[in-house]
């Protein structure tokens, strides 16, 4: 369903975006991953590097997402969105935009 969104989402736009997964890092961690994930958000800004998906081997074809891999890193970072899907049904998206002085 994840996948599906992002794609519905940003189809418009001619390119879909760059996934990674936190949690693949992290685990499950409940409650918390929403601040893991903004911690790695704001970091990937500042060294224009985003963590890779751990263990990913491949996606649905029907949804492909251009998943961050050990072996495919984004270049020029400027914007990063955070999507946190909590139990309960308790979701949040973040937008993080690069500082330039």
């Amino acid at each position: 369903m994840e996948a599906r969104c992002i794609r519905e989402t940003f189809e418009r736009s001619g390119e879909a975006p760059w996934v990674t997964a936190v949690s693949s890092h992290v685990g499950n961690s409940l409650g918390a991953l929403g601040g893991f994930q903004a911690s790695a958000s704001v970091l990937s800004l500042a060294h224009q590097k985003a963590p890779a998906s751990l263990n990913y081997e491949r996606g649905s074809p029907r949804y492909a997402l251009r998943m961050i891999t050990p072996e495919h890193q984004p270049a020029g970072l400027e914007t990063v969105m955070q999507n946190a899907y909590c139990f309960l049904g308790k979701t949040s998206t973040l937008i993080f935009r690069r500082y330039r002085p």
